[in-house]
């Protein structure tokens, strides 16, 4: 699976890799664009093996409903028994994790 797509405020490109699906996300993740990353993000759990790394180095805005979607995609992997893994997550999403306490509840990797 790979492919890209532009919706409001935001790029998204998908990529599987082995048994793992990969989710770029550019620019503003908010309420005018959460129906297509959640569709994407669920679609991404559900296509994967193993799992989902979903890249957010290049989000520049994180709302509440971008956050919401990134709990809900984190609750459908462990419900189908696969990882989740926020990569390289901007300062702009580690602040509102952090302010949120969501940074404890994600598997986070950086430096990758």
């Amino acid at each position: 699976m790979k492919g890209r797509r532009n919706v409001t405020q935001l790029q998204l490109e998908t990529a599987t890799l082995g048994n793992e699906t990969h989710l770029i996300l550019r620019g503003k993740l908010t309420l005018a664009n959460t129906r297509e990353v959640r569709a994407t993000l669920l679609g991404g759990v559900e296509a994967s093996a193993g799992g989902l790394f979903v890249d957010l180095r290049e989000i520049r805005y994180l709302d509440s409903s971008g956050v919401a979607i990134l709990v809900e995609g984190r609750q459908a992997a462990i419900e189908a028994g696969k990882t989740f893994t926020l990569v390289e997550p901007s300062r702009a999403v580690m602040q509102v994790l952090e302010l949120s306490q969501l940074d404890r509840i994600f598997t986070i990797r950086r430096g990758a």
